[in-house]
């Protein structure tokens, strides 16, 4: 298991009254602990035991399929290899976690191999060489037959079989957050705001290279994922911006139903476990410039009319400070719904909120 994280740039643009236009890149940290996301449909263990003293010699290989990895006292079905084919075989793991293979040579003895005891081996494709063996051969009624027991080797090969199926997809206990303050859940903001911006922790959602929207109307589906929002018999899709394996950055329906709700991923046709979450009339989130949801916030110094040169409107920092009196855009999410659609173009206007913004305080 590993932590990944990445900026991942998200542009979109739309129309203002007058007929200008205005675009912006709002860069989303995205990344969480990767978990595993694939299933086999078999683990094949084949075990190629190689006796070299044994007169007369013997080199045999046995195939044990098994749906998961195998534990102390499972029994498997041993496959002969086609040179053995006809004779009665059996395999299973005993209690001491050996692997043991057995073998009637039609009457006349019986071969029974032993692979080490406490024996363990992962699921994971490869050869493992060199492990302690033996064999004894009792004999049956074959005239001067003696009855040894000889130490060999064994080499297992480890292969993944059938068809690999994706692993449904899975939300993150607490992974339900704003999209630009990552308030916890609890927190005095950590509500979800109608008509904002969240993101969805967790695996197994999309494509590990991610997966975002560019142009408006937005669809309730990116690649095969969706968010549905429900509380009761009351539910409702939300508008997917952004997916990779991780996570999901939606627009949270304006029409939500306040309060309690819960949230479920369906990715390629799987459903993920529900999560709850609380939805609010409004809990608003800054933007940071590194998409972290603390450090500086994306706010852009007004200088001259926008449309014109990206320098008109410099992201405000220590070397590009404001002047008393000036100016400011600040991007956040979470200042409440909308009276139209969500997956248009946003409106232009005042939100009915009573907006207050501080700086140093007052």
């Amino acid at each position: 298991m590993s932590s990944v994280f990445r900026l991942i740039p998200l542009d979109l643009s739309w129309s203002l009254s007058g007929g200008s236009s205005m675009k912006c890149r709002l860069f989303l940290l995205v990344g969480a602990l990767i978990a595993p996301v694939l299933s086999f449909a078999d683990v094949k263990y084949t075990f190629d035991f190689s006796f070299p003293s044994l007169w007369p010699q013997v080199t045999m290989s046995y195939t044990a399929p098994s749906s998961t990895a195998l534990g102390a006292g499972t029994t498997v079905t041993a496959q002969n290899p086609a040179a053995s084919a006809g004779l009665p075989v059996g395999g299973s793991r005993n209690s001491g976690g050996a692997w043991t293979f057995s073998e009637d040579d039609g009457g006349h003895g019986s071969y029974g191999f032993t692979a080490q005891t406490n024996l363990t081996l992962p699921n994971a494709p490869g050869a493992y060489p060199n492990i302690p063996a033996s064999v004894t051969h009792q004999c049956g009624v074959a005239p001067g037959c003696t009855t040894q027991t000889v130490a060999g080797t064994v080499k297992s090969t480890i292969a993944l079989t059938g068809a690999a199926a994706a692993s449904p997809p899975y939300i993150t206990p607490r992974g339900i957050v704003n999209a630009a303050s990552f308030a916890p859940p609890g927190a005095p903001n950590g509500s979800i705001a109608q008509g904002s911006i969240f993101s969805i922790f967790g695996a197994n959602f999309g494509p590990a290279d991610g997966l975002k929207v560019s142009a408006f109307p937005l669809s309730t589906t990116l690649g095969g994922v969706s968010v549905r929002v429900f509380n009761g018999s009351t539910s409702v899709d939300a508008y997917p911006l952004y997916v990779n394996q991780t996570q999901i950055n939606v627009i949270m329906p304006s029409n939500v139903p306040l309060g309690a709700v819960s949230v479920e991923v369906t990715a390629g046709g799987a459903k993920s476990n529900i999560v709850a979450s609380q939805v609010a009339p409004n809990a608003p989130g800054i933007f940071s410039v590194i998409g972290s949801g603390y450090g500086p916030g994306v706010i852009q110094n007004y200088v001259g009319a926008t449309g014109t040169t990206p320098s008109t409107t410099p992201i405000n920092s220590t070397p590009a400070s404001a002047a008393p009196g000036q100016v400011e855009i600040l991007w956040a999410t979470g200042l409440g719904p909308i009276a139209g659609p969500d997956n248009i173009s946003p409106p232009v206007g005042s939100l009915p909120v009573n907006l207050k913004i501080l700086v140093g305080g007052q």
